[in-house]
Protein backbone atom coordinates (compact mmCIF):
# COMPACT_ATOMS: atom_id res chain seq x y z
CA UNK A 1 0.00 0.00 0.00
CA UNK A 2 1.13 3.38 -0.88
CA UNK A 3 0.64 6.39 0.82
CA UNK A 4 1.95 10.31 -0.31
CA UNK A 5 2.52 13.14 1.50
CA UNK A 6 3.50 16.22 -0.25
CA UNK A 7 4.79 13.51 -3.43
CA UNK A 8 6.45 11.53 -0.47
CA UNK A 9 5.87 8.23 0.00
CA UNK A 10 5.28 7.36 3.42
CA UNK A 11 5.86 3.80 3.99
CA UNK A 12 2.62 1.98 6.46
CA UNK A 13 3.28 -0.93 8.62
CA UNK A 14 0.76 -3.04 9.73
CA UNK A 15 0.63 -3.91 13.94
CA UNK A 16 0.20 -7.33 13.93
CA UNK A 17 1.34 -8.31 17.61
CA UNK A 18 2.04 -7.27 21.35
CA UNK A 19 4.37 -9.17 24.28
CA UNK A 20 4.65 -7.62 27.61
CA UNK A 21 7.77 -9.24 29.40
CA UNK A 22 8.06 -10.01 33.31
CA UNK A 23 10.59 -7.80 35.19
CA UNK A 24 14.07 -8.23 34.97
CA UNK A 25 15.56 -7.66 38.02
CA UNK A 26 19.42 -6.85 38.36
CA UNK A 27 21.15 -4.91 41.18
CA UNK A 28 17.77 -4.19 42.28
CA UNK A 29 16.47 -2.54 39.35
CA UNK A 30 13.88 -3.66 37.00
CA UNK A 31 13.80 -3.72 33.63
CA UNK A 32 10.44 -4.29 31.98
CA UNK A 33 10.02 -4.83 28.24
CA UNK A 34 7.71 -4.12 25.74
CA UNK A 35 8.00 -5.87 22.28
CA UNK A 36 5.74 -4.73 19.40
CA UNK A 37 6.05 -6.51 15.81
CA UNK A 38 4.93 -5.05 12.49
CA UNK A 39 4.80 -5.70 9.20
CA UNK A 40 5.57 -4.17 6.49
CA UNK A 41 2.84 -3.55 3.80
CA UNK A 42 4.88 -3.31 0.57
CA UNK A 43 4.49 -6.61 -0.01
CA UNK A 44 7.82 -8.29 0.96
CA UNK A 45 6.22 -10.59 3.97
CA UNK A 46 8.82 -8.90 6.45
CA UNK A 47 8.21 -8.40 10.13
CA UNK A 48 10.12 -6.40 12.14
CA UNK A 49 10.34 -5.55 15.92
CA UNK A 50 9.79 -2.33 17.89
CA UNK A 51 11.31 -2.84 21.60
CA UNK A 52 10.13 -0.68 24.23
CA UNK A 53 11.42 -0.54 28.31
CA UNK A 54 8.93 0.82 30.76
CA UNK A 55 10.38 3.90 32.82
CA UNK A 56 9.47 5.68 35.59
CA UNK A 57 9.38 9.44 35.60
CA UNK A 58 8.77 12.01 38.63
CA UNK A 59 6.75 14.46 36.82
CA UNK A 60 6.23 18.59 38.15
CA UNK A 61 3.28 20.61 35.89
CA UNK A 62 4.96 23.23 33.74
CA UNK A 63 2.61 25.81 34.64
CA UNK A 64 3.72 28.32 37.35
CA UNK A 65 0.24 28.04 39.62
CA UNK A 66 0.66 25.17 41.31
CA UNK A 67 -2.55 23.72 43.00
CA UNK A 68 -2.08 21.70 46.25
CA UNK A 69 -3.39 18.37 44.17
CA UNK A 70 -1.44 19.23 41.11
CA UNK A 71 1.99 18.87 42.81
CA UNK A 72 4.66 15.94 41.18
CA UNK A 73 3.64 12.76 40.80
CA UNK A 74 5.16 9.56 39.42
CA UNK A 75 4.52 8.00 35.93
CA UNK A 76 5.59 5.03 34.10
CA UNK A 77 5.95 5.76 30.42
CA UNK A 78 6.91 3.09 27.65
CA UNK A 79 10.26 4.53 25.96
CA UNK A 80 11.58 3.05 22.73
CA UNK A 81 14.76 1.02 23.52
CA UNK A 82 17.94 1.82 22.17
CA UNK A 83 20.03 -0.19 23.63
CA UNK A 84 20.65 -2.26 20.99
CA UNK A 85 20.12 -1.86 17.10
CA UNK A 86 16.57 -3.53 16.89
CA UNK A 87 15.94 -2.14 13.13
CA UNK A 88 18.28 -5.02 12.04
CA UNK A 89 16.23 -7.47 12.91
CA UNK A 90 13.89 -8.46 10.06
CA UNK A 91 12.23 -12.20 9.32
CA UNK A 92 9.31 -13.58 7.67
CA UNK A 93 7.31 -14.38 10.62
CA UNK A 94 6.54 -13.12 14.04
CA UNK A 95 7.76 -16.40 15.96
CA UNK A 96 11.32 -15.87 14.49
CA UNK A 97 11.20 -11.93 15.13
CA UNK A 98 10.41 -12.78 18.80
CA UNK A 99 13.15 -15.02 19.05
CA UNK A 100 15.67 -12.58 18.04
CA UNK A 101 14.74 -9.68 20.08
CA UNK A 102 14.06 -12.61 23.27
CA UNK A 103 18.05 -13.77 22.07
CA UNK A 104 19.02 -9.94 22.47
CA UNK A 105 17.50 -9.30 25.78
CA UNK A 106 19.35 -12.09 27.27
CA UNK A 107 22.43 -11.34 26.03
CA UNK A 108 22.30 -7.44 27.29
CA UNK A 109 21.70 -9.03 30.95
CA UNK A 110 24.32 -11.74 30.93
CA UNK A 111 27.54 -10.61 31.62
Amino acid sequence: MKFFVKNHEIKLYEFVKSFDLDPIDVNGNSFIFTIKIYKETDGTNNYFPKVYRREFFRISPSFSKIDDEMKECDEEILVEDMAAIWSKIKKNNVTDVLNEVLTEIKKMFEY
